[in-house]
């Protein structure tokens, strides 16, 4: 198991002892108070680590684990109350973006500073906080002539364009289609997957940035799938015109 930042407080301990897991290959069954729950890849496990607990999982599974501040977690008491543990279903749009960030931090724990971490782990609080509340089931149905599918497929891709592995044959994997008919589903619309990926990506990080949402240009380019902020900042300079820090510049109070 891959060890974690974990997502709580400096300097103290979580006041309710959550342990939050994600599935990063294969699968795994935690046993916990009489309930077994399964998880497979790019789900997630929410668990009470003061409970005796039991963990079975393949030779090929790969799963990283961080400790969770329960009271951080629950802007609403219902987010910690019920039983645990808990799954998340890694398909359904909270539940993706919760994975792909905690992706995105495990990529990056050796790479950026602490303060950096914390506020990426504070972002993967609050959208988990809100897929304990309001679990999204997602349809059942798969195939290319579902009604809806490319609003699906663009809807999974904003769910996960912080996973830098995002691209036309995962995506196409995921919905159990060919990466032909992917391609035909976004030509349709007058586009092509990366065109429509990287206009998802850009117009997320400038509506972050206008409204404050990310508190700093390095977070809206890790959170929105860049892995290098500078180019990040090009890339946003040549579609909008201006660099991304002039709407950090602009949100400034003025003395």
């Amino acid at each position: 198991m891959s060890s974690l930042h974990d997502l709580r407080a400096p300097g103290r301990g979580p006041s309710v002892a959550q342990v939050l897991v994600l599935v990063l290959e294969g699968d795994v069954v935690l046993s916990q108070g009489g309930c077994d729950v399964r998880a497979r890849q790019d789900d997630l496990l929410l668990f009470d680590d003061r409970s005796p607990f039991t963990a079975r999982s393949s030779a090929r599974s790969l799963l990283a684990a961080a400790h969770v501040d329960g009271a951080r977690l629950a802007p609403r008491p219902e987010a910690t109350a019920g039983p645990l543990p808990r799954h998340i279903d890694g398909r359904a749009p909270l539940g993706a973006l919760v994975a792909s960030i905690v992706r995105t931090v495990l990529s990056l724990q050796h790479h950026v500073d602490e303060r950096a971490l914390r506020r990426l782990g504070a972002a993967v609080l609050d959208m988990l906080a809100l897929s304990v509340t309001s679990p999204e089931p997602r349809s059942r149905a798969i195939g290319p002539d579902r009604p809806g599918l490319l609003t699906d497929i663009v809807h999974y891709m904003r769910a996960h364009m912080a996973d830098q592995r995002l691209g036309p044959d995962s995506v196409a994997d995921a919905f159990r289609i060919a990466p032909r008919t992917l391609s035909r589903l976004f030509a349709a619309d007058g586009t092509t997957f990366m065109r429509a990926l990287w206009q998802i990506r850009l117009t997320t990080a400038h509506t972050g940035l206008q409204d404050g949402r990310f508190a700093s240009v390095t977070d809206a380019a890790l959170i929105c799938g860049f892995s290098n902020p500078a180019h990040f900042s090009r890339t946003f300079k040549e579609a909008f015109g201006y660099a991304p820090i002039v709407l950090k510049l602009k949100r400034r109070p003025r003395t």
